[in-house]
């Protein structure tokens, strides 16, 4: 299974989202807080690291391929007394905390602890060089057009497993035209899974959000960037300025990319297609106008999501 660093971003936010209790008063707690920390013993090959400046939070992650940073998340914190309070999407929760030495801890409400940030060596000031390109201009709209596809899906499944997908429509770009996935390929893509905690729901696809994913290396990427999402009857449009990333600022006109769509439309059924073929690119073919077989899809006798035209435009 891939390492998506947002799965873990979203564990992380949740361990720091609260309230820490500390002894000094708000401005020594400031200053100890601000700066840069990076999480300690994560697993994780390129973890996020940790700022404090300013009263705002950021998650920022090193790329070595650009030698930049991305900015994934900011939160707002503030100092209270021997409290901080940190929100996201408008919820404060408790935390409570203790620094010894260059060592942040983080402890859960009964006292154990959760999680261990170390000062970095950074400064505040090296963040400053991000990985979008402003100077790029122009976009690229990939439109994939689903046969049988329905306006809603149902996400969060009761029998799904935690973690399996539920509704997956992405469009894989090899940047580099090296044939295989790797660091600095990028992925545009609806991609939503069965999460613990939450409820089944009927979504309507519109409604549902896409993401920029990149990769850092064959098997890690970064799902962090919005993007535009245009659904048109059977198509799907995603839409995404070059200036967003390095990456995407290196895309060109006919591109190497590979298509996969995947719907869980029953307890027990799945189905998925994928175009041109398992672990292939479009290799020499046009990509501005694309053409899949029908009924080639995997699962189900009833066609959900069978991809027929496929439509890649580069705009410099």
């Amino acid at each position: 299974m891939k390492n998506i660093l947002s799965v873990k971003l979203l564990l992380i936010t949740s361990i720091l989202v609260g309230c820490f209790h500390g002894s000094s008063s708000d401005t020594e707690e400031l200053d100890k807080l601000e700066g840069v920390w990076e999480p300690k013993n994560t697993g994780s090959p390129l973890p996020p690291y940790v700022t404090f400046s300013n009263n705002a939070m950021s998650y920022q992650l090193y790329e070595p391929l650009y030698d930049c940073f991305s900015l994934l998340q900011t939160l707002n914190y503030s100092i209270s007394g021997n409290e901080i309070s940190i929100s996201s999407n408008g919820t404060v929760g408790n935390q409570r905390y203790e620094i010894v030495g260059d060592t942040l801890k983080l402890y859960d409400p009964n006292g154990n602890l959760v999680n261990e940030f170390l000062r970095s060596s950074l400064t505040l000031s090296e963040f400053s060089n991000t990985c979008s390109d402003e100077t790029v201009t122009g976009s690229i709209t990939i439109s994939m057009e689903l046969l049988g596809l329905p306006s809603s899906v149902i996400i969060n499944r009761a029998t799904s497993v935690v973690d399996d997908p539920d509704f997956v429509v992405s469009a894989t770009l090899d940047v580099n035209a090296n044939g295989v996935i790797d660091s600095g390929d990028v992925k545009l893509e609806i991609y939503e899974y069965k999460k613990e905690g939450e409820s089944e729901t009927s979504n309507l696809i519109s409604e549902l959000r896409p993401y920029l994913a990149y990769y850092i290396s064959s098997s890690q990427l970064v799902r962090d960037i919005p993007i535009d999402l245009l659904v048109n009857g059977n198509t799907i449009e995603f839409s995404v300025p070059r200036s967003i990333h390095k990456s995407v600022a290196n895309i060109e006109q006919g591109v190497q990319a590979m298509f996969y769509s995947f719907y869980r439309f029953s307890a027990t059924e799945t189905q998925s297609d994928v175009y041109p073929g398992s672990d292939s690119f479009t290799t020499g073919l046009d990509t501005t106008s694309l053409q899949d077989a029908t009924d080639d899809y995997s699962g189900g006798s009833v066609a959900y999501i069978d991809i027929r035209n496929i439509s890649v435009l580069v705009e410099n």
